[in-house]
């Protein structure tokens, strides 16, 4: 079968010549090569995806060494897996590895590897519907290879297993299943269904490392449809089979599912580049749950520092500064600076989501307005006018500031005159 039309459309020409010189140094190494992973799936469903990963029948190792020499790339060391990246500017990256086979000594470990033939390869996968191939082979481009009838499974949206104990071998499937579901608008069929609800009853995903869960809830949170993401891990009860920490109270449901509005409202009135957006809904597995519970998931899912503090603060700050939030108004707009100016970004949307509509205008006013004011005057400066160094150099900054604020201060030269006031204030004194 070949999906010769789409495929030949849906990448562009450059990427077809990268894929057939791959195919025929591949033929003349007396291998064999495939285009496998999420890029086939995609391009049946005419989605784009650039991400192009080779699977190679034979030394995959040599043949990027090889490759990398021809066209002047640069190749990373082979991953633990033999998976070779390779970095050019003439094709960006690549991931070319060895096709195997795998087997798992323990539910959740990592596997064992084999070489294998490319069909015992897309047997390993995790769902049919990325257990597709596309030869890149001369003779055969473009060629797909569908043995576990992924093709059919797509049509009507079917997430679908290939063997009873999938979900046991690696239970991270289970949370690349909400992904997948997720994104595409996918459902679990039937069978699938049921081991799923096995999984969770018997708490396979406790037997993953933390580290690994990570990864799996970091690759969640940047999908674009992170907010149906959410809702299905609270339907399905996934992640309270690792700790009932992660429970979705209605309040965090309801919390998740106004981020995404709030995420745009942000990237109207915020600088380009103030707020992470993954890191945004990844707090969301923190929000309001309190100090102790806190601890036990960031020392579980062992999280970088900045993220940590930004979950930290969502699951323990995030309640007691809405009702300081909720006691200032418009004409405090020095307060209200000070105290959302100590927020991370991430935090900071979760205090607009979490207040009333008073409390988000003043967070937005905050974005759009004061959080820009400083004092122009350094202190080296006013120092030069006459203050004498220490901490009321310090204060007069902070002074600058809340006058600037009120609008009682508008130019450096209003600025200077305030602090020679002050310096002869001091000097009388």
């Amino acid at each position: 079968m070949k999906i010769g039309r789409t495929f030949r459309k849906t990448l562009p020409p450059a990427t077809h010549e990268l894929l057939r010189a791959i195919g025929m140094l591949s033929r003349d190494l007396g291998y064999r090569a495939y285009l496998v992973g999420g890029i086939v799936r995609d391009l049946m469903l005419g989605r784009e995806n650039v991400d192009l990963d080779i699977a190679i029948e034979g030394d995959a190792e040599r043949l990027a060494r090889t490759f990398a020499r021809k066209t002047g790339s640069r190749m990373h060391s082979p991953t633990r897996f033999g998976t070779c990246k390779l970095e050019s500017k003439a094709f960006g990256t690549l991931d070319i590895a060895a096709t195997r086979g795998e087997s798992y000594r323990a539910s959740g470990a990592l596997p064992n590897v084999v070489p294998a033939q490319i069909g015992e390869d897309l047997c390993r996968r995790d769902f049919s519907i990325n257990a597709m191939a596309l030869s890149l082979n001369p003779g055969s481009y473009g060629r797909l290879l569908d043995p576990l009838k992924g093709a059919v499974d797509l049509k009507p949206g079917k997430l679908r297993v290939l063997h009873a104990h999938s979900f046991e071998d690696d239970p991270t499937r289970m949370l690349r299943g909400i992904r997948f579901a997720a994104r595409y608008g996918f459902t679990f069929e039937r069978g699938t269904s049921l081991l799923f609800g096995e999984g969770v009853d018997r708490a396979f995903l406790k037997r993953v490392s933390g580290k690994r869960i990570f990864t799996e809830l970091k690759l969640l949170s940047r999908e674009q449809e992170a907010a149906r993401a959410f809702v299905l891990l609270r339907r399905h009860k996934v992640l309270e089979s690792i700790d009932p920490a992660f429970g979705w109270s209605e309040w965090k449901l309801k919390h998740a599912r106004r981020l995404e509005k709030a995420i745009d409202v942000f990237g109207e009135s915020a600088p380009t580049g103030f707020l992470e957006e993954w890191r945004a809904w990844f707090a969301v597995f923190f929000a309001g749950v309190g100090r102790r519970k806190c601890d036990r998931l960031v020392a579980y899912l062992n999280l970088p520092k900045e993220l940590r503090k930004i979950c930290t603060w969502t699951a323990v700050e995030l309640r007691r500064t809405l009702p300081r939030l909720e006691r200032l108004d418009s004409s405090r707009a020095y307060r209200v600076t000070k105290l959302l100016s100590d927020v991370p970004p991430e935090g900071l949307i979760h205090l607009y989501v979490a207040g009333g509509r008073r409390e988000r205008n003043l967070i937005l006013t905050y974005l759009n307005d004061w959080m820009h004011v400083r004092p122009v005057l350094t202190g080296g400066q006013i120092v030069g006018l006459g203050v004498a160094r220490g901490p009321q150099v310090g204060r007069i900054i902070e002074s600058i500031l809340k006058l600037k604020l009120s609008g009682k201060l508008l130019t450096r030269a209003d600025e200077a005159s305030y602090v020679r006031r002050r310096a002869g204030s001091a000097r009388e004194s």
